[in-house]
């Protein structure tokens, strides 16, 4: 059985246009295709180590079901995964912002989703624990 809960709450979503621009402006990005993964790690306080923003373009998917559906995917491959970046920033004090833009201008399965969020979620996680690590050395 799992330990922890795998839920996806409100208070982990972004809906603040501060946080939004702040996470464009300065947030660091790379495409783990099928997403590109802006990110951006913080000092502020917050119930949830990470808050997620997620992108559909109407330009890539033209009907609202095919969006929807991408939208579901991206949510559920995170809510699954998520585990080891939310113990990553809880131990590193941090509140990490990431938003998740979709590429491709169609969907793809569920397995290659989840496989690319866990790439995603494991290359975030190790560059804040090498923040963490870095002031240490200095």
């Amino acid at each position: 059985m799992v330990t922890g809960k795998n839920t996806f709450s409100k208070e982990e979503r972004i809906c603040i246009d501060r946080q939004i621009t702040r996470l464009f402006e300065q947030g660091a990005s790379f495409i783990c295709y099928p997403v590109r993964v802006v990110w951006i790690e913080s000092q502020e306080t917050s119930s949830k180590p990470v808050k997620i923003l997620i992108s559909v373009s109407k330009k890539k998917l033209r009907h609202s079901v095919d969006r929807n559906r991408v939208k579901r995917l991206i949510r559920e491959s995170y809510r699954i995964n998520k585990s080891k970046l939310n113990e990553a920033a809880q131990s590193a004090g941090k509140v990490v912002s990431i938003c998740f833009i979709w590429l491709p201008s169609e969907a793809v399965e569920f397995i290659k989703m989840e496989r690319k969020m866990r790439e995603a979620l494991d290359k975030i996680s190790f560059q804040i624990d090498a923040h963490k690590k870095k002031p240490d050395h200095e």
